[in-house]
């Protein structure tokens, strides 16, 4: 018997995406995936690739960079993950959204 709830309750356009709330979640997956990649390959990269981290090198050890000394262009991969992660959260269902709560990058997500 087909399910009496709508299938796609909001979202789905290229300025709101998908809500999932816990059904079809392969359907979501893949129209989250196409959502996330339209949005610039950064972005995709970064959930593919988890959060950028700056790191520079001192003594011939990778080491992570202060804030205070981050260059523009690390700021700008640094908000990327935070931008997928806001997206992710935001088309996620109360219990969707408490399930994953604790994940610090949209990777884990």
């Amino acid at each position: 018997m087909a399910s009496t709830q709508p299938f796609c309750r909001d979202g789905g356009s290229s300025n709101k995406p998908l809500c999932f709330f816990g059904q079809h979640c392969d359907f979501w997956k893949i129209r989250m995936q196409t959502y996330l990649e339209a949005q610039g390959d950064d972005i995709w990269d970064a959930v593919e690739n988890s959060a950028y981290v700056p790191k520079i090198v001192i003594n011939n050890k990778e080491e992570t960079k202060i804030k205070a000394s981050w260059t523009n262009d690390n700021k700008r991969k640094v908000l990327l993950d935070k931008k997928a992660k806001n997206m992710l959260q935001s088309t996620l269902g109360m219990d969707e959204f408490f399930r994953v709560s604790h994940c610090k990058t949209a990777k884990e997500i």
